[in-house]
C-alpha cells in the first residue's frame, strides 16, 4: 500500500498514454513481450479488485503526504474505529431485542431517534419494567399517558413529604396508620388522643426537626 501511494503521488501528474523509445522496441525480445504482458494483466487485476474509483471508500482520501508514521498511526486509528463500530452494531442489536425494534429497517435518522429515546428511558426515575416490554405500545398509548400522570403526582407527593421528612418515611406504612388514626379518632377523648399521640412518636424519628405537627402528620398519612 505504501508502494502504490508513493508511486501514485510521483506519476499523478503523467499522461495516460505510455510511450516506449525506439531503442526500447528494437531490443524487445519475446520473453521481454511476456514479461511486460504479464505485468499489464496484474495491473488489469488489480484494477478489477479494487474496482472503480468512483465511491471507493479510499476515494475521500486527500492527503498528499503518506510515510511510515501516518500509515501506522492510521492502522491504530482504523483498528480502534471498526472495534468502536462492532461494539456499537452489538449494543444495537441487544437494544433493538429489548425494546423489540426492526433492527432490518434501521437507518441513521432512526438510530438517532433510539439514541433520543434511550436518553428519555435513562431519565425517567423508577420506571417499570412492564412499560419497556410492551409489544405494542402505540396501542397502550392512553394507558401510558395516565400512568405518567400518576407518576408525576407521586413525585409530587414525595417531593412534599421530603420537605419534612428524611427518606426513611417512604417505606412508612402509611395506609396502615392511617386505618388506625382513624378508627381512634372515633373514640372518646383519652383513648382518642392516646392512639393519636402512639401514631405520632412513630413519626417522630423519621422527622428532619424531631416535631410533628397533627394536622400536617394526617395529611402526610392521606397522601
Amino acid at each position: 500500500m505504501y508502494d502504490s501511494f508513493t508511486g501514485y503521488a510521483e506519476l499523478s501528474s503523467a499522461s495516460d498514454n505510455i510511450l516506449f523509445d525506439e531503442k526500447f522496441i528494437a531490443v524487445l525480445t519475446k520473453e521481454k513481450f511476456v514479461e511486460l504482458s504479464d505485468k499489464v494483466e496484474e495491473l488489469q487485476n488489480a484494477g478489477t479488485l479494487c474496482g472503480h474509483p468512483h465511491n471507493h471508500p479510499l476515494a475521500q482520501i486527500a492527503t498528499k503526504i503518506y510515510n511510515p508514521q501516518n500509515r501506522t498511526t492510521a492502522h491504530e486509528l482504523i483498528s480502534k474505529y471498526i472495534e468502536i463500530l462492532n461494539q456499537k452494531l452489538q449494543n444495537q442489536k441487544q437494544l433493538c431485542e429489548l425494546l423489540l425494534i426492526d433492527e432490518t429497517k434501521f437507518d441513521k435518522e432512526k438510530t438517532d431517534s433510539l439514541e433520543k429515546l434511550c436518553a428519555e428511558i435513562k431519565s425517567l426515575p423508577d420506571t417499570p419494567a412492564t412499560l419497556i416490554n410492551i409489544e405494542r405500545p402505540e396501542r397502550n398509548l392512553t394507558q401510558i399517558i395516565e400512568l405518567t400522570k400518576h407518576g408525576e403526582k407521586r413525585d409530587n407527593y414525595r417531593d412534599t413529604i421530603l420537605n419534612d421528612f428524611n427518606k426513611g418515611i417512604l417505606k412508612y406504612d402509611a395506609e396502615q396508620n392511617l386505618t388506625t388514626w382513624n378508627t381512634v379518632s372515633q373514640k372518646l377523648f383519652l383513648p382518642k388522643l392516646l392512639g393519636q399521640n402512639k401514631i405520632l412518636k412513630t413519626l417522630r424519628p423519621l422527622s428532619k426537626t424531631g416535631k410533628v405537627e397533627k394536622v400536617k402528620s394526617l395529611n402526610i398519612l392521606k397522601l
